[in-house]
C-alpha cells in the first residue's frame, strides 16, 4: 500500500513542484513583464509555457525583450542572415555588445557542401559579435580571424584609442572583445 501511495503522489503534484520552472521573464511591446519558463530556440523564436504549462511562440518582431537564466536577450535584424534573430546583451554603454551564437545555430546546414563552404565564409566575416555605437544607426559586425578582426577594429573604430591599441596587439582574440569594450566604456563614461 504505501508503494503504491508512493507512485500515485508524484503524479497528482500534491507537493506543489512545478511541471514547468520559471527560470525568465518576456518584456512584450507593450513593456509589460511575464514571467514563466522560457526555451531560446535557435534564435528564432521564444517559446513561453506559463506555470499551467500553456505555450506561446514568439518571433523577433512579437515581443521587445526577454531574460532567461539571468541573460538578456533582445531582437536584432541581421543583414547578413537578411533576418531578425534574437541577440544575448554582453556589454550595455556607449558601445553595446551583442552576441548571436553562430556556431549554436546552423543556418546553411541544409544546403549540404554549397552550405557548408557559405558557412565557412560567412563565419570567417562574422564573429556573432554586434557593436551598436549609441546615437548611430545600425551596427558593425565583428569579424572572427584574427588578421580581419584587428583590421576592422582599426579602421571602423579610429576615433577609439583604445580600442585602436588594443586592435594592434598580438593576443587580439574573440575572448578579448568583451574585455575591450568594456574597457572603452568604462573610459568613456568617467570622461
Amino acid at each position: 500500500m504505501l508503494l503504491l501511495t508512493l507512485l500515485i503522489l508524484p503524479q497528482l503534484n500534491l507537493f506543489g513542484q512545478e511541471e514547468f520552472p520559471e527560470n525568465g521573464y518576456y518584456a512584450t511591446l507593450e513593456n509589460y513583464t511575464i514571467s514563466g519558463n522560457l526555451t531560446n530556440q535557435d534564435g528564432m523564436y521564444l517559446v513561453f509555457r506559463n506555470t499551467k504549462g500553456k505555450k506561446h511562440k514568439f518571433t523577433p518582431s512579437q515581443i521587445r525583450s526577454f531574460c532567461l537564466d539571468h541573460q538578456e536577450y533582445i531582437p536584432l535584424f541581421i543583414n547578413e542572415m537578411d533576418s531578425k534573430r534574437y541577440v544575448s546583451v554582453k556589454l550595455k554603454g556607449y558601445y553595446t555588445l551583442l552576441f548571436y551564437d553562430i556556431n549554436s545555430y546552423s543556418t546553411y546546414g541544409q544546403m549540404g557542401l554549397i552550405g557548408g563552404v557559405a558557412e565557412g565564409i560567412f563565419k570567417t566575416y562574422n564573429s556573432g559579435y554586434y557593436v551598436i555605437i549609441e546615437n548611430e544607426k545600425g551596427y558593425y559586425s565583428l569579424p572572427s580571424s584574427h588578421k580581419l578582426l584587428s583590421k576592422y577594429l582599426s579602421e571602423h573604430f579610429a576615433d577609439d584609442a583604445l580600442i585602436v591599441q588594443e586592435s594592434e596587439k598580438e593576443s587580439l582574440s574573440l575572448k578579448s572583445i568583451e574585455p575591450i569594450f568594456n574597457l572603452a566604456n568604462e573610459l568613456r563614461k568617467n570622461q
